[in-house]
C-alpha cells in the first residue's frame, strides 16, 4: 500500500512536471513572440521617426490643449524656433492674428472631428511671416475620445506672392484700361458685358452700373431688333475682327458710330471671354458725309456752267471733267478718266512743245494761267 502511494505520488510528480514544461514553453514562445513583435514595433517606430523627422511636409502634433508636443525638423525651419524652444509653446504662438481663426481644436469641443483643411498666416521667431496649406486631424485613444491633433503644413509662401503680384498687375492693368481714352468693354462666355470703362461712360453716357450684368444692355444700345440680332451674331463669334462700325444709341437718345475692333483672340484676358476697344468716329463720319455732299453740289454745279472744267494731276492725267469738258471731248467720264490731256485735246503722245503748256505754266508759276490753246481739229 506505501508503495502504491509512493509510486502515486511520483506519478502527480512527472504530471505536474511536464505540465510546468509545457507552460515554461508556451512562455518562452510567448516571450519569443513578444521580443519579435518588440523588435517590429521598434523597427516601425524608427521608421516613423525617420519618415516624420524628413518628411518634406512641416509636420506639428499638439494637445487637446493646444500645446505643441512634437514637431519635425522642417517645422522647425519653417517657424525658425529649435525644438526645445518650441515644444510646450501653444500652436496659437504661430498663427499670425491675422488667422487666428476657428482651429479644429474648436470644432472638436463642438462636437466635430472631420479633418479641418486651410490657408494660414504663421509668424516666426524673428517676427517674418509665411504662408502654409495646413491639413489638421483628430489623434483619438482607442475609445475614441480625442487626445491630440497632428498638423501638416506646405509652405505656400512664394504662390501666395505670385497671387499678390498677379493680383496688382491685374488691379494695375484695370486702371490703366479704366483711364485709358479708348472705349474699352468685355463678355463673358453668354455674352453679358462684364467691363465698361469711363470712356465708354463718357461717349455713350451709360453707366458701369447700368451696363454690366444687365441682360437688356444691348437692348439698350441697340435698340432695333434685326440689328442687335446682327450684332449678337458677331459677339458670339469667336474671330477676332477690325475696323466694324457699329451705330450704337446712347442715353441721350443720340446715335453714335463707334469703330470696334477685337483682339481679344491673340491677348487673352482672365474672366474676360472677349474684349474689344473702340473708337467714337460719330464726328468724323459726320465730316465725310458732309464732304461728299459737298462733292455732289460742287459737280452738279460745275456740271452746269458752259465753261470746260478739268482735274488732273500734276503729270496731266485727268480725273475728273465736267459735262462741258466731256461733250467738247466727245467721251464718257470712263473715256477721259486717267488719259493725259495733251492726248484728249491734241491728239499728242506726249506732252505739248508746239506752243507754251498752260498746264506746265500755272505749275512754274504757281499762279493762275489764262491762254488760248489750239487742240486737234482746229478747237480753240
Amino acid at each position: 500500500m506505501a508503495i502504491d502511494t509512493e509510486q502515486d505520488q511520483q506519478g502527480e510528480i512527472a504530471r505536474l512536471r511536464a505540465e510546468l514544461d509545457a507552460k515554461n514553453a508556451e512562455l518562452e514562445a510567448l516571450r519569443s513572440r513578444f521580443e519579435a513583435e518588440n523588435t517590429d514595433l521598434v523597427h516601425r517606430l524608427d521608421q516613423f521617426r525617420a519618415i516624420f523627422e524628413n518628411a518634406a511636409s512641416g509636420i506639428a502634433i499638439q494637445n487637446v490643449e493646444g500645446v505643441i508636443t512634437a514637431a519635425n525638423q522642417t517645422f522647425l525651419g519653417m517657424v525658425g524656433y529649435g525644438r526645445q524652444e518650441l515644444l510646450g509653446l501653444p500652436a496659437a504662438a504661430v498663427i499670425h492674428p491675422e488667422s487666428a481663426h476657428r482651429t479644429l481644436a474648436d470644432a472638436v469641443r463642438q462636437g466635430e472631428a472631420a479633418p479641418l483643411r486651410d490657408e494660414r498666416k504663421l509668424v516666426r521667431k524673428d517676427g517674418s511671416s509665411l504662408w502654409v496649406d495646413l491639413t489638421t486631424s483628430v489623434l483619438t485613444e482607442a475609445d475614441g475620445t480625442p487626445r491630440g491633433f497632428v498638423c501638416v503644413l506646405h509652405d505656400i509662401t512664394a504662390r501666395k506672392r505670385t497671387e499678390a503680384a498677379t493680383r496688382e498687375s491685374e488691379q494695375r492693368l484695370r486702371q490703366l484700361v479704366e483711364r485709358l481714352p479708348v472705349l474699352i468693354h468685355a463678355h463673358d462666355a453668354q455674352g453679358n458685358y462684364v467691363f465698361w470703362n469711363r470712356e465708354c461712360e463718357r461717349v455713350l453716357g451709360y453707366g458701369a452700373a447700368e451696363i454690366i450684368g444687365n441682360p437688356g444692355a444691348r437692348a439698350l444700345l441697340f435698340p432695333d431688333p434685326d440689328y442687335r440680332r446682327h450684332i449678337e451674331k458677331l459677339h458670339s463669334d469667336a474671330s477676332d475682327f477690325a475696323g466694324w462700325e457699329a451705330e450704337t444709341a446712347a442715353a441721350d437718345g443720340s446715335v453714335k458710330t463707334i469703330l470696334w475692333t477685337r483682339i481679344s483672340g491673340d491677348s487673352p484676358l482672365p474672366g474676360w471671354a472677349a474684349w474689344e476697344t473702340g473708337m467714337d468716329i460719330t464726328e468724323r463720319k459726320a465730316a465725310e458725309n458732309a464732304l461728299r455732299a459737298s462733292e455732289h453740289e460742287k459737280k452738279l454745279i460745275l456740271d452746269t456752267i458752259s465753261e470746260c472744267v478739268l482735274y488732273q494731276t500734276t503729270d496731266k492725267r485727268i480725273l475728273w471733267a465736267n459735262r462741258a469738258a466731256r461733250a467738247l471731248a466727245g467721251g464718257e467720264p470712263k473715256d477721259l478718266r486717267g488719259r493725259r490731256c495733251y492726248a484728249v485735246w491734241h491728239g499728242y503722245k506726249k506732252s505739248c512743245t508746239a506752243s507754251p503748256c498752260p498746264v506746265d505754266q500755272a505749275l512754274r508759276l504757281g499762279t493762275p494761267v489764262e491762254a488760248e490753246v489750239e487742240g486737234e481739229g482746229g478747237r480753240t
